[in-house]
């Protein structure tokens, strides 16, 4: 496993979010929204965490189905920006984007997103809360929910083909 490898699977992808579609879903959750000047901050500092994916030294692999991608929670117009910077995402040497297409066989299926980062640490993501595992056996179990996922997933051109025609679909609707 690369020494740094988050990955995620089904409905919003936070380690990949523009800041429209990112304020949207955080400020969704009441709690975690707090007042504007709050939010704002919170917002910030999701997206500086996103720096990580330029360092060409750690690679990153994301799984993301396209249901979550044709969500309309935004605004068309934000819905298809966010496809069209997954989609540039995915044209980074060390960034792979999985795109599970509608009616992809699919041998499980996530409760809730996760991100592995290697073999001693993943995080969940809840509802409520973020829970950090480090049980091997815990991280064994999203390792193979993620092999799972990974193998009903198109990565490559078909991926960012896919991107593209979702973001142009979604543009379309405004």
């Amino acid at each position: 496993m690369p020494p740094w490898h988050p990955s995620g699977s089904g409905g919003a992808v936070r380690g990949v979010a523009l800041r429209g579609h990112l304020t949207l879903i955080i400020s969704a959750a009441e709690s975690a929204a707090g007042s504007g000047a709050e939010l704002a901050r919170t917002v910030t500092a999701r997206q500086s965490r996103q720096q990580i994916l330029y360092d060409s030294a750690k690679t990153f692999t994301f799984v993301i189905t396209e249901t979550a991608l044709r969500w309309r929670f935004c605004p068309g117009e934000v819905m298809a920006a966010q496809a069209g910077h997954i989609a540039s995402l995915a044209t980074l040497a060390n960034v792979e984007i999985g795109v599970i297409f509608m009616g992809a066989a699919v041998a499980d299926i996530p409760l809730h997103g996760y991100q592995i980062f290697d073999d001693r640490l993943a995080s969940v993501e809840l509802e409520h809360a973020v829970v950090t595992v480090t049980d091997p056996r815990d991280i064994a179990t999203y390792l193979r929910l993620f092999a799972t996922m990974s193998q009903a997933a198109e990565f490559g051109q078909a991926a960012r083909s896919r991107l593209a025609e979702i973001g142009s679909t979604l543009d379309r609707r405004r």
